[in-house]
């Protein structure tokens, strides 16, 4: 089985392609080449990332306004502050592939969606503002279109993070039952 959120989602699934995994877990979900969208709320959060000349070419940090702004939303602040402590960088190349797939030569975010007949569990909330859920939308429409299960669940009231103490309970049992129907 292999699980990702958010960054880790699109690099699943391309790992996804070449293990073929017993299962696959995408949180949150960034998006490939084919399910990219964009929304004002993810511009606003990576505009202090995109708004400077050549951010492609090197490593990225949301700030902090940001961070709680589009990925941080609806967290409370007891859990927001420590992990705002521990965000990290992202590679710049990547991130400009998710954010203008027209402009990937080398097409780095393309997704071989019919090497994913694997069931799949696919989570998204309504209130994340970095990936809006059309992405996770589409990808499970992707995922399915080759013939496999896809369970997807649109969780309302829930942004971007869903490790905090209150939807960690949810998630937790989410994957328990998916893997448990497997």
């Amino acid at each position: 089985m292999i699980l990702g959120h958010s960054m880790g989602g699109i690099l699943a699934q391309l790992l996804a392609e070449r293990v073929q995994p017993r299962a696959l877990i995408l949180l949150s979900t960034a998006p490939s080449m084919q399910a990219s969208t964009t929304s004002l709320s993810t511009l606003r959060t990576m505009w202090g990332v995109t708004g400077k000349w050549g951010w492609w070419n090197e490593a990225t940090l949301l700030d902090e306004d940001s961070a709680r702004f589009g990925v941080y939303n609806g967290v409370p602040e007891a859990e927001t502050r420590p992990a705002l402590a521990e965000l990290t960088w992202d590679s710049g190349p990547v991130l400009a592939q998710l954010a203008a797939p027209f402009l990937d030569s080398e097409k780095g975010s393309r997704v071989d969606y019919a090497k994913l007949r694997m069931p799949a569990l696919v989570i998204t909330g309504l209130e994340d503002r970095i990936v809006p859920a059309a992405v996770s939308r589409k990808t499970a429409r992707l995922l399915g279109s080759g013939g496999a299960r896809v369970d997807y669940e649109e969780w309302a009231g829930v942004g971007h993070w869903l490790f905090h103490d209150a939807v960690r309970p949810r998630l937790a049992s989410a994957i328990s039952r998916f893997m448990a129907s497997l």
